[in-house]
């Protein structure tokens, strides 16, 4: 009702007909109670209206004026008499147009307010007709076994154990045998390093003859040895044809003589061998041998008449030092260093996702079995109401509800199937399974592991976080690497520095005096010494190359030192977050399994409440879903508590130990040896075993200092 409802022409009348009066006196109550945000208002217009009435309640005559059946009023009883209802009866005359429309209803009907009041009597159940004895018990039976929990390994699963999953991934890992092979590249970056300071022997020889003419005047000896080659070749040519141009003959033949006579030559023979070394402190040794095979006659001769040996040695005075000279190779071997803890880190990371996607898909599988179960529960609900149904128990409607809920059953245990695949693929991705092994997906036979309320309660969490920021592999390859980096970082900062270098060299040549043909000698040795000296000088104005490198490799160091942080501060946050997970974890275990077992007598208890007409079908559906949802969440808590008892393990060092050694490279096996133990994959850490896994070098060669025969973390 609005305020303009006062001034309708219901409220005009009321002053005309006394018996209308009584009669909207009634209505005006029930508008006023229907009325209430005009509270104040009509407060006061019905105590206006109360007076009026009575001053209108006067003796009337015995005669009544006749009124139309169907305008009869009812006779008006007093508010103190009884109180006006919110709805008037049926048999009460309709409202006067203008009124607002009032709702249907039967005779003698008793309208019930939408919401009953708290201290409204609660329905109680129609009794329904019973199900034959023999029917209720085999009813009860099949709901009884529908609700077990039946663990079939479907076709396409091959049973696996937790430690076989952890030897498959260690054997099969594609991630940990890439790292390997990591390894393999940091390897040959340092044999790249230290080739600079291998020895070096080089050697050439070579033979030349130059042919020089002369154009000076010919000697006697020379000219009568030009007229004989003359004669003797045209005689010869006569010889062979007699009707030859002898003047033609001669004149040929006594040109080549000419040039026969005039040519001379000049031989050499060339050898030489070196032998140079670059120490780790800068210096450069060198020796040079130098043999001559011609004599003083311009003939080879053996053995060499002149030996020639120097000696040289330089170095940089103001770069002086193995710190810097061999700062490239002592980053390499740190970076070499720092692969084969990532090697081992990434062992353990690897069976960390093992294990974790192991119990991720055991919890996959439970609740495969839940939806399976919630499947065979809903056919012995609709089993139920088929047969309730045949007796008018329930309306055949339920059925076809209880039908479409055991299909939406049906489809959500193919969902759960569908879930588990998925999480057996990424089982046997982590597990690396070759083509050949992958007929069959791995199914998990281990149970979720469990801890005591106990043992949770004494972990000594400040000594975890100690123990592992030591252990960490990872932490240790990142520190490794910070010192390669600071080692590159001085380096560059000693390279600003101008470049002096010396260099010195000293020598002697032996001398076969006979050959040589020195002074006449005849036999006998002689020894011509030499010796030299360099001093050279390099400086850069600018120097825009040296400080460039310098702000790189301090850039680069920097980087380290955060990536160090980074490490530390997940460490730690890690190990804490590890440990309040768990205890959490634990509670929510124990609510789990009290809701799973109370939602499951729930169950039971609506069941039978519907079998005897007390209870609906949504009842039921909603406490098996119930059931369901804390199931699902116990078996998502189990797994969680025992992904987290990995993880644990995991970020103190403490799943793998030195019992098992890995090598590199990785290809084709890396696996050098697997000792391994099921209660350290789900019990709490063990800090009395080394951190591992070892990794060695199977190329290991001893007699090369820069490739250790132990692991990094003994250095």
């Amino acid at each position: 009702m609005t305020a303009g409802s006062l001034s309708s022409p219901f409220f005009l009348r009321f002053f005309t007909f006394d018996m209308s009066l009584r009669r909207n006196y009634c209505l005006l109550q029930r508008n006023i109670l229907y009325s209430a945000p005009l509270g104040v208002l009509a407060g006061v217009w019905f105590l206006v209206l109360s007076s009026a009435i009575a001053q209108q309640q006067q003796p009337t005559p015995q005669t009544t004026p006749v009124i139309p059946a169907a305008e009869q009023p009812t006779p008006v009883i007093s508010p103190a008499e009884q109180p006006t209802p919110v709805i008037p009866p049926a048999e009460q005359p309709t409202a006067t147009p203008g009124t607002e429309p009032q709702l249907p209803g039967g005779p003698n009907e008793q309208t019930k307010p939408l919401v009953p009041s708290l201290g409204s009597p609660t329905p109680s159940p129609t009794p329904v007709k019973a199900l034959p004895s023999d029917v209720t018990a085999k009813l009860d039976e099949e709901f009884q076994e529908a609700l077990q929990i039946h663990r079939v390994r479907p076709s396409f699963f091959a049973p696996l154990s937790l430690l076989d999953a952890v030897r498959l991934t260690l054997m099969q890992n594609t991630d940990l045998r890439m790292s390997g092979e990591d390894a393999q590249l940091a390897r040959g970056a340092l044999k790249l390093a230290t080739g600079l300071y291998d020895t070096t022997l080089a050697g050439v020889a070579g033979y030349t003859k130059t042919f020089i003419y002369s154009a000076n005047t010919a000697t006697q000896q020379q000219v009568t040895q030009q007229i004989n080659q003359t004669l003797v070749a045209t005689l010869e040519q006569l010889r062979l044809a007699p009707a030859s141009n002898i003047s033609q003959l001669v004149s040929t033949n006594a040109i080549k003589a000419n040039l026969a006579a005039s040519a001379d030559s000049v031989q050499s023979v060339l050898a030489g061998f070196y032998v140079t070394k670059t120490l780790r402190n800068g210096v450069d040794l060198s020796v040079d041998y130098s043999p001559e095979f011609v004599n003083s006659e311009d003939k080879l001769a053996w053995p060499p008449p002149v030996h020639e040996v120097t000696f040289t040695m330089g170095a940089s005075l103001t770069k002086f030092g193995t710190y810097f000279n061999s700062a490239d190779e002592t980053a390499a071997r740190k970076d070499y260093e720092a692969s084969l803890l990532t090697v081992g880190h990434t062992a353990t990371r690897a069976v960390l996702q093992t294990v974790q996607a192991y119990w991720k898909l055991a919890a996959a599988l439970e609740k495969f079995y839940i939806a399976d179960r919630s499947f065979r529960v809903n056919e012995t609900i609709l089993s139920l109401t088929e047969e309730m149904a045949k007796t008018g128990g329930v309306a055949q409607m339920e059925v076809s509800l209880a039908t479409a809920h055991r299909a939406e059953a049906f489809s959500a245990r193919s969902g759960a199937l569908i879930a588990a695949l998925d999480a057996a693929k990424d089982l046997a991705s982590t597990l690396g399974l070759k083509l050949n092994q992958i007929r069959l997906l791995p199914y998990p036979i281990e149970r979720f592991p469990s801890l005591s309320h106990s043992s949770l309660s004494n972990i000594n969490l400040d000594g975890l976080i100690d123990a592992a920021l030591d252990r960490r592999l990872d932490r240790m390859a990142a520190l490794a690497d910070l010192e390669g980096k600071r080692v590159l970082a001085d380096k560059a900062r000693i390279d600003l520095r101008p470049d002096l270098k010396l260099s010195a060299g000293v020598g002697g040549a032996l001398i076969d005096d006979r050959q040589a043909g020195v002074g006449g000698s005849t036999s006998g040795y002689s020894l011509e010494p030499t010796f030299n000296a360099n001093l050279a000088l390099t400086f850069k104005f600018a120097n825009n190359k040296r400080e460039g490198a310098l702000l790189q490799a301090q850039a680069n160091l920097d980087k380290s030192i955060l990536s160090l942080e980074d490490v530390s501060r997940e460490i730690a946050l890690s190990v804490q977050n590890d440990v309040d997970t768990m205890q959490e974890y634990h509670v929510e275990i124990e609510q789990a399994a009290i809701a799973a077992q109370n939602y499951t007598q729930s169950l039971t208890d609506i069941r039978e409440k519907f079998r005897l007409g007390g209870a609906t079908l949504l009842d039921i559906f909603q406490a098996e879903a119930s059931l369901d949802t804390s199931a699902a969440a116990l078996a998502e808590a189990r797994s969680n508590l025992a992904q987290t008892i990995a993880k644990l393990r995991y970020d103190t060092a403490t799943m793998l130990t030195k019992d098992t050694a890995l090598r590199t490279p990785s290809f084709p096996k890396i696996v050098e040896k697997v000792a391994l133990n099921r209660e350290v994959f789900v019990s709490l850490p063990d800090l009395s075993k080394e951190p591992g896994p070892a990794v060695m070098d199977r190329n290991y060669e001893p007699n090369i200092k820069y490739i250790s025969g132990h692991p990094p973390w003994h250095h």
